[in-house]
């Protein structure tokens, strides 16, 4: 029969090494009985060895026995300071991630963490999501306060902003500091994921889901002429050997995952600002752990509060949306053509996607651009009757159109115009949910239920179009998921298209 291993855990390991340390003279077998004695468990020699030559160990979970090394000690080690010296009750999975990247920052500057990051962070330490309900029972509704908040080191160090303002609050504000700008000199940034080489069928390979990391600026009158910026996983892509960068239609970087890392964002952002010269530019982006608040000399920076920039982030209600489905149209007639030209090329190229992505963000228009500041309420009254006078609305693709060009290629299991245009957001979704029900499954009988809160109906509209897409890969077909399809169906054609 195979001997069971038997671990100490961080506490008997670290209290071996103190014992070592008091009694230098101590053999491998006095310290192997000294732990039988106390522990009254049995180790190898070898084991000895590795403990008392080694390091005292700082873990939050004391009584782990399996030691671990993280793939970022040293950040984990500063993290780890950093969780000591806060209130527990308001530590989050976010919190956690944005303090984490801002160490990584120092040492690692293109390598980020994920939330996936931190759920193994949290196991490793043993970091509980949620505390127990007798321990929580007279404080559960009671929020941190402003002294706790103020106190938190990342946020005395992140960039000046609202202390959880409220939505009407920071749009008051917002627009109080509009009113200094002109409408042409106010610009927002923001980022977006795009699977480049997603193809219109439900049964996707996985090297169709390689994403891109897209940004777009722009000015509050559509004016601007800012080229976006692609973000990918290649250094030097085959396709532009024989193309200099500084002559391509588009900014490209390079980030092992594809990221918006910290060093890109800046490097953007004083472009942008050699570009601004001679201007008083006001520009708007989301309180990230990549966005960096520089002193420039033509431009302001204006941090979005995180909570609230699906509210009040201008790209989010109407341009994004519109620029994925002009890349998707333009994708879908490249693959049709290379059927009509009976070619044998497969994937799409990096200097192709990356022009598709180019004419697609020139073709948002400015009446688009200009609803979506408008539909925010961060518009001062005046200015937003100013744009509405002066937007003509703009012929889209159609949704019947793009799924012409789907029917055009008679793929197996094709996805319907909506689900193609809406995949990114199931993803996510997936993503999302899978790491809650990882966590919450180790949990649900240990610790009470939360209330959940009511959806918004973007959110809603999400999980339906979700929704549909399970039952098609699942061949459900029932007059309801057909009545709630063509809902999805004529819900994304006056968002998408009537614009």
């Amino acid at each position: 029969m195979k001997k069971q291993r038997v671990y100490l855990s961080v506490t008997q390991r670290n209290h071996l090494r103190e014992y070592a340390q008091d009694h230098p003279t101590f053999t491998r077998t006095d310290f192997k009985e000294w732990v039988v004695q106390t522990y009254g468990k049995v180790i190898g020699a070898s084991t000895v060895d590795k403990i008392t030559h080694s390091p005292i160990e700082n873990c939050l979970d004391t009584n782990q026995l399996k030691p671990r090394t993280p793939k970022f000690p040293e950040m984990e080690m500063k993290l780890y300071e950093f969780l000591q010296t806060i209130d527990e009750q308001i530590v989050t999975d976010e919190l956690i991630r944005v303090q984490a990247n801002r160490i990584l920052q120092e040492t690692n500057p293109l390598e980020s963490i994920t939330l996936s990051w931190v759920a193994g962070f949290k196991r490793r330490h043993g970091i509980r999501k949620r505390k127990r309900q007798e321990e929580i029972s007279d404080t559960r509704s009671i929020p941190p306060s402003d002294e706790d908040i103020a106190a938190i080191p990342y946020l005395q160090e992140a960039p000046p902003t609202i202390s959880q303002p409220s939505l009407q609050l920071q749009r008051k504000q917002l627009q109080q500091l509009i009113a200094n700008y002109e409408p042409r000199n106010v610009y927002t940034f923001d980022e977006l994921r795009l699977l480049y080489q997603l193809k219109p069928s439900v049964s996707i390979p996985s090297r169709d889901k390689t994403q891109l990391t897209i940004g777009l600026c722009s000015n509050m009158n559509g004016s601007s002429d800012e080229v976006p910026v692609v973000i990918s996983t290649f250094k030097n892509p085959l396709s532009f050997t024989k193309h200099k960068m500084e002559t391509l239609p588009f900014q490209y970087y390079f980030h092992t995952k594809a990221d918006m890392a910290l060093p890109i964002f800046s490097q953007w952002l004083h472009q942008f600002n050699a570009r601004m010269a001679g201007r008083k530019v006001l520009l708007l982006i989301d309180d990230v752990v990549s966005h960096v608040d520089l002193k420039l000399t033509n431009v302001q920076i204006y941090f979005l509060s995180s909570h609230l920039s699906c509210e009040l982030q201008p790209m989010l209600h109407g341009p994004i949306q519109v620029f994925k489905a002009q890349y998707r149209y333009q994708y879908l007639k490249w693959m049709v053509d290379q059927i009509v030209a009976k070619t044998n090329i497969q994937q799409i190229d990096m200097l192709t996607a990356s022009t598709f992505i180019r004419k697609a963000w020139q073709q948002v228009s400015s009446h688009t651009m200009r609803q979506g500041w408008i539909h925010t309420k961060i518009v001062p009254t005046l200015v937003a009757a100013h744009l509405m006078q002066h937007t003509n609305s703009t012929k889209q693709y159609s949704l019947s159109e793009v799924q012409m060009l789907i029917n055009k290629l008679s793929m197996a299991n094709p996805m319907s115009a909506t689900m193609y245009l809406e995949y990114e957001k199931t993803i996510r979704m997936d993503e999302e949910s899978s790491l809650n029900l990882q966590e919450m499954s180790t949990e649900e009988d240990e610790y009470p239920e939360e209330t959940s809160s009511v959806l918004t109906h973007q959110e809603a509209l999400t999980a339906a179009s979700k929704l549909v897409i399970y039952a098609s890969m699942h061949g459900m077909d029932t007059k309801d998921l057909h009545q709630l399809k063509e809902f999805c169906h004529n819900q994304l054609c006056t968002g998408l298209f009537q614009s």
